[in-house]
């Protein structure tokens, strides 16, 4: 999974610009800007967090273990 898949799945779940902030563990995440992630939805085996602030969907990946 590369990061443009991502993105498309974050623009198709959001209808918001995507922007990638990297792969988070466990718990609900926070950027390192200080943004709380609060909104997730599964994709290929992972969690996507996120939040949508200004026209944007600043997100990060938790993958699963299966």
């Amino acid at each position: 999974m590369n990061i443009r898949e991502l993105d498309s799945a974050v623009h198709s779940h959001t209808r918001a610009i995507p922007v990638y902030r990297g792969l988070t563990g466990v718990g609900r995440p926070t950027t390192l800007d200080g943004k709380i992630l609060r909104e997730s939805f599964r994709y290929k085996g992972n969690w996507i967090w996120y939040t949508v602030q200004d026209g944007r969907a600043f997100y990060m990946v938790q993958p699963l273990d299966n």
